[in-house]
């Protein structure tokens, strides 16, 4: 369970999100809104990518307001921007791999996985993923946790 309580964020001198409070549990949640609304503020906020200005988060039972972002990335929260952004020059299995070295699981354990769910990035580990789709590269799994 995600419990927020209170959530306030923006970016410099702009409010973007005040006094939110909400709690996610074992399901899955779309975040909709028209653009500006702050749906990749929020997004970002709770992955600790954007800094809390007020509120608490708490993960599972603990409070994580003062985690940082690659320790939340360890508990499996983590922000993936919409960009897609991968090296372009490096393989597949290359990006692959620099995501799987944040987590706790062994990270040939991980890649197997990924390449378990998703055997095109495995027919594909040696190509360069610039040269992937852009619809491909969108689809990206982190290779994380």
């Amino acid at each position: 369970m995600f419990d927020v309580q209170n959530l306030s964020s923006g970016y410099g001198d702009v409010q973007v999100l005040s006094d939110l409070t909400f709690g996610i549990g074992n399901e899955v949640l779309a975040v909709l809104g028209a653009n500006g609304a702050g749906k990749t503020t929020l997004l970002k906020t709770l992955a600790k990518v954007l800094p809390l200005r007020a509120g608490a988060l708490e993960w599972d039972g603990q409070q994580v307001t003062h985690t940082p972002a690659h320790e939340l990335s360890n508990r499996g929260i983590a922000y993936v921007p919409q960009e897609g952004n991968v090296f372009p020059n490096l393989s597949v299995a290359e990006n692959l791999s620099l995501g799987a070295l944040v987590g706790t699981r062994p990270k040939d354990e991980r890649l197997d996985e990924v390449y378990t769910l998703f055997p095109r990035l495995a027919e594909r580990k040696d190509q360069r993923a610039g040269s992937l789709s852009g619809a491909k590269v969108r689809c990206w799994p982190s290779g994380g946790r």
